[in-house]
Formats: C-alpha cells, structure tokens, sequence
C-alpha cells in the first residue's frame, strides 16, 4: 500500500512539475487552412507541439520559433508521427528550414509516414537500460538548428480518409545551451556532445539530448543531481511545488486549531435580565418595589405606585394623565384570599361625598372658602 501512494504520488509529482517546465502548443489552434506564419517565442523554455484531430480540411501550417539571443540553438525530437506516407511526401510532411531577414536560406528534405512512440527497456530494479526505437533510426527522429537563433517549422495535413484513423504528430523542441561550464548551476553538457540543456530535463521522461546516450539514461540521472561543491540540486519547479504544499498544509493547520479552540471554549451562555427593557410598559395597577430603578423609555401608566427611594432615571417617559383611559372606581378596602388590603388606586369623587351629593366637585382653580 505504501508503494502504491508512493508511485501515485511520484506520477503526481511528474505531471505537475511537466506541466511548469514545457510549453504545450497544440496545431488545431496555432494553424489553419491559411499558411499564416505564427511567431512563437520560446525563451529557454521547452515546448511539446501536438496535434491529434480528425480535420476535414487542409491544414497549413508555418510556425517561427525563437530563442533569446544566439547562444542558444534548437534540438528537435520526433517522438510520434502518423502521417500519409506518399512518394516525395506530397500530400502531408513535416520540414524545417531557417532564413534570413525575409529569405529562406534552408530547408530540410520533407518528412512523412509513420513514427512510433519510444519504448523504454527498463531493468528488474526500475532504472532505464535502452531505449527501443521502433521502425526507425535515431537520426530520422532528430534535427538540430546550431547555426540560428531562429527556426522554421512548415507542416502540411490533408483529411483523412472514410476509414482511416486520425492523423497524429508530436514533437519535443528543446533549447540548448552551445556552451556551459561544469559549475554553472542551471545547465549540464548531454551525455553524448557539448550541447547544454537545463539540470531539471535530466531523467523527466522526456528525450532532449541529441546523440546515442540519452539524458534519460539511469547514470546520467545519478551525476546530474549533483553539483561540483555543493549538495544535491533541487530544480526551481521541484521548489515551487514544495513551498505550495507546505503552504497549504500550514493553512489546514490553522483552521484545524480555531475548530479544536471553538469546541473546547465553548463561549458562556447569557442569562436572561429581569430588568424590564427600554420602552418597557408597566401594567397599571402595578406596584413598584422600594429600590427599583426604571429604565430610560419605560412609561409608567396612570395608577402605579411608586414607592419611596424609587430612582426614575434620566429620560423616562411619564405619561400626561389625559393620554390614558379614565380611572375606574374601585372600592377604598377590598377583601381578598389572605384578608383585607389597600387598594392601590384612591377612591372616586362619588365614593367619598356618596351617590346621593348631587353637587359637582369644585374646579381646580377654585379655592375653598
């Protein structure tokens, strides 16, 4: 089980880091039936152009690639080719060719047929032994452009047929450096020439040397990771991944500690206040105990009694009393379950002059004799 995660993440890791170190270009989009010369710019960056489709009519194609300056060249790797194979490659071919200024001043001889994909012949320990060729030589899949820092790619594709199976074409251009160093850091001589290629393409899976050894090759990989007097080299998009994932893992981290803080210090409960809220109406007839403090907007109806030391804070609403009901009589003593009590409302007018005293109560304004 352990070597199954690791082999998945291992095939993981290599997708990833592929897909940071090549350009992909791919000819249904860059061409049509137009041969329209589209420019690309490859910097020291390798590039994978593919094409897989079933077209239904003629594609031409012109491509002009370029590197930085002339200290750099190109090394192209045929590793897959279906194409109609006719005398002379009339109909579909591939050719490469360079100019100058607006003239072409050389053209390859035109390529067709049928390529297969690379075999690699690998040892009962997993490290590689050959590669196998299939139907075709070594050179028949290389060209090499030293003499530039420009390169011409003209392809040609007709339809296939009713039948026939889609046409296909991959290619692996690699920049070269003509001349390094054995202490430059960022690129080491191929196994087979002088020719320089970045540290990192060593032992990809992709071949980017030119010549009979490849940079694939097992004991290239061994010499390729070590630099003259330092430790062992870790390409940049190797470092890259590896500061994204401990980035990641860290974020998990945290979030992780807040949910394990959040449920371990659950946050104490509020209890409910028995202080009436703001704007709080009082019920009438209700009697405020000694002490209470009635908060700012409580409006305090007509009947209520309030005791003494009673604090009214700053701001409450007292009512006027014509904005209420009028007072209902109520006798001065009532009797009730545990015996005689006060009633907290003061008797009426007719209460305490009797039902039969026919005079109306004097006026406010008016003061007794």
């Amino acid at each position: 089980m352990k070597m199954l995660a690791k082999v998945l993440f291992l095939k993981v890791l290599f997708a990833v880091t592929h897909a940071l170190q090549y350009q992909h270009f791919r000819l249904e989009s860059l061409c049509s039936v137009y041969q329209d010369k589209k420019t690309l710019f490859l910097k020291s960056q390798p590039a994978v152009i593919t094409f897989n489709s079933r077209n239904t009519k003629q594609i031409k194609c012109h491509l002009e690639l370029r590197l930085p300056s002339d200290y750099f060249g190109f090394s192209v790797f045929t590793e897959i080719m279906r194409l109609e194979n006719k005398t002379g490659c009339s109909t579909d071919f591939l050719q490469f060719g360079r100019d100058f200024i607006f003239i072409t001043s050389f053209k390859s001889t035109k390529r067709c047929g049928e390529i297969e994909p690379t075999q690699r012949v690998v040892g009962e320990d997993g490290s590689l032994i050959q590669i196998n060729y299939g139907n075709i030589t070594r050179q028949q899949r290389e060209y090499i452009e030293a003499k530039d820092d420009e390169m011409d790619i003209w392809m040609v594709i007709d339809p296939p047929g009713l039948n026939q199976p889609n046409k296909e074409l991959k290619l692996i251009v690699t920049p070269f450096k003509k001349v390094c160093s054995k202490n430059d850091y960022l690129y080491k001589k191929c196994p087979s020439n002088n020719k320089c290629i970045k540290r990192e393409l060593f032992c990809d899976g992709v071949i980017n040397c030119d010549g009979e050894e490849k940079d694939e090759e097992e004991e290239y990989c061994q010499k390729g990771s070590v630099l003259a007097g330092s430790d062992i080299f870790i390409s940049l998009p190797v470092i890259i991944i590896a500061v994204i994932v401990s980035i990641v893992v860290l974020m998990v981290f945290v979030i992780l500690c807040k949910i394990t803080i959040t449920y371990c210090n659950p946050k104490p409960r509020i209890r409910p206040s028995t202080t009436p809220r703001m704007g709080t109406v009082t019920p009438r007839g209700t009697v405020m105990p000694r002490g209470t403090v009635t908060p700012r907007g409580t409006v305090t109806p007509r009947g209520t009694v309030t005791p003494r030391e009673t604090l009214t804070p700053r701001g409450t609403f007292l009512p006027d009393i014509t904005d209420l009901n009028p007072r209902p009589s109520a006798p001065v003593m009532s009797m009730g379950e545990e015996g005689p009590y006060m009633s907290p409302l003061p008797p009426t007018y007719n209460e305490v002059m009797g039902l039969g005293y026919k005079e109306e109560p004097p006026k406010y304004s008016e003061w007794p004799e």
